[in-house]
């Protein structure tokens, strides 16, 4: 569970320490910082996880425009059983993309006791790791604008301090549902991680089939049971070379078929409406996502009707009381912020057009008025 996050020099995040927990909702005026909270989850996770660079993954677009400092500076938290992972970076952002660099990356893990481990440190390149913090400690020589933890991960020992933060890095999402990127031709082998289930969604359904079967059988049975009326099957079919296509089967019943009798018909993800796209998505997040892990939502309430979205929510919750799942959710809309108020919400706002501040807000009010009334009328503030 990411227990903190510290952003510095970040677009309108400034020395911006968030702290989180299991179950989190950001809300606030649009241009406040939700979604940049949840993009700076997503390049971090991104850089540590798949060897991209400085430059791609921290543009110079996003260094705080008011401010000369070229330097940008993250620090995050993850808590599992034994203690906590404390991560920290610091890049140079350069004018081309190509120059920016890391200035320095460090990885400790606090156990439950005052014993803490550093697992990696360097700068520039160069890197002191190791992997439970007490081993000895190995020099890696690599690229001064990639991460030292994602030039490890083929080679880190399974079971290692280092290779449990790298997994639970791993076992994440951060998106956005974009229904129109939600199509049903796909190429296999592309679903990959991290932002796939909203960009690539067909292509992870396949590889989490063939993976954890019973777990898509569970999720496949949800999705007849609830989400879509008369559906009784994903059908996968290879269009040619690594070129597939995704089909939705669906039993009819007798009375919408002229010549009596039951029969079946097969619809493309495309013929959905983006709701059900939407539904589809959310759902498997929690039938489908790694437990645990953690997901980041930016207004997950889009496109669903009203009464969509509280089963979707109770649902969550439910996997978060079980420690399945960490959930930080965006959102502006009444129905999730009256029901979630109450378990870790976060005001940001933005003092003319200034850094993003965060006041801790909770259901608790005198007024009589539920908290989206209040938010409505502009009664929150900080």
């Amino acid at each position: 569970m990411i227990t903190r996050l510290y952003v510095d020099n970040y677009a309108c995040l400034v020395d911006f320490d968030l702290p989180l927990k299991p179950l989190t909702l950001l809300l606030g005026e649009n241009g406040s910082g939700k979604s940049m909270v949840l993009e700076v989850l997503q390049k971090l996770r991104d850089f540590v996880t798949t060897f991209t660079n400085v430059g791609t993954s921290f543009p110079k677009e996003r260094l705080t425009r008011w401010s000369s400092n070229s330097r940008q500076r993250f620090e995050l938290g993850l808590a599992v059983d034994e203690g906590e992972f404390r991560y920290s970076l610091e890049v140079e952002i350069a004018t081309t993309e190509e120059s920016s660099f890391v200035v320095r990356e460090e990885l400790r893990f606090e156990s439950i006791g005052p014993l803490t481990r550093v697992i990696l440190s360097g700068s520039g390149g160069d890197c002191t790791i190791s992997e439970n913090g007490d081993d000895a400690a190995m020099k890696v020589v690599g690229t001064r604008d990639r991460s030292a933890v994602s030039a490890t991960f083929l080679t880190a020992t399974p079971g290692s301090l280092l290779a449990r933060f790298q997994d639970a890095m791993r076992r994440s999402h951060v998106l956005r549902v974009v229904p129109e990127r939600i199509t049903s031709r796909f190429i296999r082998g592309e679903g990959g991680g991290g932002d796939s289930i909203s960009t690539r969604f067909s292509s992870w359904l396949y590889d989490v089939k063939q993976q954890i079967p019973d777990k898509f059988s569970v999720y496949e049975q949800k999705v007849a049971s609830e989400l879509l009326d008369g559906f009784t099957s994903f059908e996968f079919r290879q269009s040619f070379g690594p070129r597939w296509t995704i089909q939705l089967r669906f039993g009819a019943p007798a009375a919408t078929n002229p010549s009596g009798g039951e029969f079946d018909c097969e619809m493309t993800l495309d013929e959905l409406s983006d709701g059900q796209k939407a539904l589809l998505v959310l759902y498997s997040l929690i039938y489908l996502g790694q437990h645990p892990g953690w997901i980041c939502i930016d207004e997950p309430e889009n496109f669903l009707a009203l009464p969509e979205i509280q089963p979707w929510l109770i649902e969550l919750e439910e996997r978060v009381y079980q420690g399945k799942l960490q959930a930080i959710l965006a959102s502006h809309h009444p129905e999730v912020i009256n029901l979630l108020v109450g378990e870790g919400a976060l005001w940001l706002e933005r003092d003319e057009g200034g850094p993003t501040r965060i006041l801790t807000i909770g259901p608790e009010n005198d007024t009589g008025l539920k908290f989206s009334e209040l938010i409505a009328r502009g009664w929150i503030n900080g």
